[in-house]
């Protein structure tokens, strides 16, 4: 993957390739990216500690574009999640948002961990996991 995106490059980070991220970046930045993203079929994965957990703080999220729209599948120390269908505005949101408050250093682009054998979520579950995502990075 090429990014000819400002203040973004691909490099290797400590668990292989990453997305890693330069200085004052803005919304506009991360939905690029998504867009490039989305355009070469690039898996990444995350982790958001701002994600309420039953368990552990936060949750790890590993997103992938599939059949035109992004999936994602998230979970941690004892608990996972279906397969949501989910909006870019609200993934970038969510991205900005950890950026800016120092909580994303890099997005990892190799050994993500996307549960393809889970079942896909309700229209109703799908709308519910957005409006969370929104509202935890508003």
């Amino acid at each position: 993957m090429t990014l000819n995106i400002p203040g973004v490059q691909e490099g290797n980070a400590g668990n292989g390739r990453a997305v890693v991220f330069g200085e004052n970046l803005g919304l506009e930045t991360f939905v690029s990216l998504l867009e490039a993203m989305e355009k070469d079929g690039r898996d990444f994965s995350l982790f958001d500690p701002k994600y309420p957990s039953p368990s552990d703080p936060g949750a790890y999220l590993s997103y992938s574009p599939r059949k035109g729209k992004w999936r994602m599948t998230l979970g941690n120390h004892g608990w996972s999640g279906g397969i949501y269908v989910v909006e870019p505005s609200a993934i970038a949101r969510q991205l900005y948002d950890l950026y800016i408050n120092g909580l994303l250093p890099e997005l990892q682009l190799e050994h993500v961990h996307f549960f393809s054998h889970y079942k896909p979520e309700s229209d109703e579950r799908n709308a519910k996991i957005n409006e969370l995502l929104r509202a935890i990075h508003a």
